[in-house]
């Protein structure tokens, strides 16, 4: 009986045993199965990974490329546009400094134009003044002269003597109002004419326009003589010159 259990545990132990190795043995295995698909699992991903990666390489070196060559443009653009910023600067203030040299220019002519325009309105304002004055003295010696005349005609008239000669025969008509106005007592009354108080008086004096009628300018004998060689007609030989040329001029 003891040896048959004694047997007996040595058989179940010796099948525990080999149970336990196949066991083992199959653990083992499966977990070198699980490995190797791990592994290859992962080298799988692994090569995914670096295919992966080295895409990612070389689509960086091309963008790393392209943003490169866009930074040297965007780089020499910008190299050009301060370039052209610098020189239209530079133009810039060359046009203000012509500007405001052209302004002074301006400014001086103006002010030159304004000193010209007062000057000539000042002398604008003279001359009317003077315009003024003498138009006054005009108007004043017209004024006197148109006295003058009136009172001459009025207070003087002339003598029958002076148009008795035969040279005025034919130029006034007997019926002309001087022929039939009172002759005056002054004119030809004093032995003298410079001595008569009439033709020495400053009133014939005045009487320019009525003594240079054409009627006195062509009696150069009768005028001459010496009873009309008053001051007025000796200081105008351009007067006495005339009347001698008309009075040849009916002679021939």
């Amino acid at each position: 009986c003891f040896f048959g259990c004694v047997y007996v545990c040595v058989c179940v132990w010796l099948c525990v045993c080999v149970v336990v190795c196949v066991c083992g043995c199959v653990c083992v295995w499966l977990c070198v199965c699980v490995v190797v698909c791990v592994c290859q699992v992962l080298q799988q991903e692994k090569h995914v990974l670096q295919r992966r990666l080295e895409v990612c390489e070389l689509s960086s070196q091309q963008r790393e490329a392209e943003l490169t060559s866009d930074l040297s443009s965007l780089l020499a653009e910008l190299d050009r546009h301060h370039s052209r910023g610098q020189g239209q600067k530079r133009e810039e203030n060359t046009q203000l400094t012509e500007l405001a040299n052209h302004n002074q220019r301006l400014v001086e002519e103006l002010a030159e134009a304004v000193s010209v325009e007062h000057s000539l309105r000042v002398e604008l304002r003279s001359l009317r003044e003077e315009m003024d004055d003498s138009s006054l003295s005009k108007t004043i010696s017209s004024t006197q002269l148109d006295n003058t005349q009136a009172e001459v005609h009025t207070h003087t008239p002339p003598s029958p003597l002076l148009f008795s000669s035969p040279l005025l025969s034919p130029l006034l008509p007997l019926s002309s109002p001087l022929l039939s106005s009172h002759p005056s007592p002054l004119l030809f009354s004093s032995p003298s004419p410079l001595s008569s108080p009439l033709l020495s008086s400053p009133l014939l004096s005045s009487l320019s326009p009525p003594l240079s009628s054409p009627l006195l300018f062509s009696l150069s004998p009768l005028l001459s003589s010496p009873l009309l060689s008053f001051p007025l007609l000796s200081s105008h030989p351009s007067l006495l010159s005339s009347s001698e040329q008309g009075v040849e001029g009916e002679a021939g």
